[in-house]
C-alpha cells in the first residue's frame, strides 16, 4: 500500500499504522521533496515526522494527537505543530544519547514537556 503524505492533514490512523515504517518513512519523504523545502538531513527530519505521526495515531492513549490540536487552536497549521512536537522528540532523544542513565524517566519527562508545549514557546525558538 502506498500513503500520499500531507502533514497539514492528519492521515488515516489505521492506514498510517498498516505500512511498514520504511513506507511511512518515505511518503514524509516524498511530500518534502516535492515541496523543495530543503532540510540539512531530510531523512533525518521524515523520521522525526514519521515519529508524531506514529505518536498521534497512538490516539487518545498518548498525549500527541491532544497536542497538536491545542497547537493548531493557538495558531499553527498542522505541519508547524509537528515540527513543534518533533523539536520535543528530537531533544530528548539527544538526552537519552548524551546520558544513557536518564532512559528510565525519558518518557515520563517528554510527556511532562509534551503537554506544557505552546505554539507561542514554538514560535520564540523558531526568531
Amino acid at each position: 500500500m502506498v500513503l500520499k503524505y500531507d502533514p497539514l492533514v492528519a492521515p488515516n490512523a489505521l492506514a498510517w499504522t498498516s505500512i511498514d515504517e520504511a513506507a511511512r518513512l518515505d511518503a514524509v519523504l516524498k511530500y518534502h521533496l516535492g515541496k523543495k523545502e530543503p532540510k540539512p538531513n531530510e531523512r533525518l527530519h521524515a523520521a522525526i515526522h514519521a515519529v508524531v505521526e506514529n505518536q498521534v495515531a497512538m490516539g487518545p492513549a498518548y498525549p500527541t494527537a491532544g497536542v497538536i490540536e491545542r497547537l493548531m487552536a493557538q495558531g499553527l497549521d498542522r505541519h508547524d505543530a509537528i515540527h513543534a512536537v518533533g523539536s520535543l522528540v528530537s531533544e530528548h532523544m539527544f538526552r537519552a544519547l548524551r546520558d544513557p542513565a536518564s532512559g528510565s524517566s525519558l518518557g515520563a519527562r517528554f510527556e511532562a514537556d509534551l503537554v506544557k508545549l505552546t505554539a507561542a514557546e514554538w514560535k520564540k525558538k523558531l526568531s
